[in-house]
């Protein structure tokens, strides 16, 4: 095993275990001392919030970005405070749902792939759009009984149903990662 791949598995290892570092008190006050028109968050705003801001940053990442690949994309995902290092409270699904999202782009994605789940945020109507469409769909595929695997990915197939095959097809695969399936599921159970 070459050195990168070490050095890289560690520093993943070190950014998962790092999310705890921050409690969920310490969360709600940060995000409540920004946005001083809302007092209370919810657990469920949180991890909406969070997705929400992890999947915006994803749609927003310019193509030179990109284009210079991974490194590039880790260092844009960790100055957006998303991905592989997390801002979020260590018992919110936030956490893990970003930290996942984050990994799964670092880790599998080419920067075709990347660019391929931006344009479907974008042709789906932005990612407050889509993680909308796609949290309705959900809830109600799991009420018919689907998987939470079954429901993510079909969730994902109904709120982008506005974009190209090749790109939907890129959303999907996005969305089928196992991690990401099992960290973001319980945001949208809410």
């Amino acid at each position: 095993m070459n050195f990168k791949k070490v050095a890289f598995s560690l520093s993943a290892l070190t950014v998962l275990f790092s999310v705890t570092s921050q409690t969920y008190i310490d969360a709600v006050e940060q995000i409540s001392s920004e946005n001083e028109s809302s007092s209370f968050y919810t657990n469920e705003e949180l991890d909406m919030e969070g997705l929400t801001r992890t999947l915006s940053a994803i749609e927003h990442m310019p193509d030179s970005v990109i284009n210079e690949g991974k490194p590039a994309i880790e260092n844009y995902l960790n100055e957006q405070g998303v991905g592989v290092q997390t801002y979020g409270a260590s018992v919110s699904n936030y956490a893990a749902c970003t930290g996942a999202i984050g990994y799964a782009l670092v880790t599998n994605f080419t920067p075709a792939k990347i660019a391929k789940v931006k344009s479907a945020l974008k042709a789906a109507g932005g990612t407050l759009t889509f993680v909308k469409k796609m949290s309705g769909a959900y809830k109600q595929l799991r009420k018919l009984g689907h998987s939470k695997q079954s429901a993510v990915k079909n969730a994902a197939a109904q709120a982008a149903k506005a974009a190209g095959p090749d790109v939907k097809e890129a959303l999907l695969d996005f969305f089928g990662i196992a991690t990401i399936v099992g960290a973001c599921a319980p945001i949208f159970e809410k």
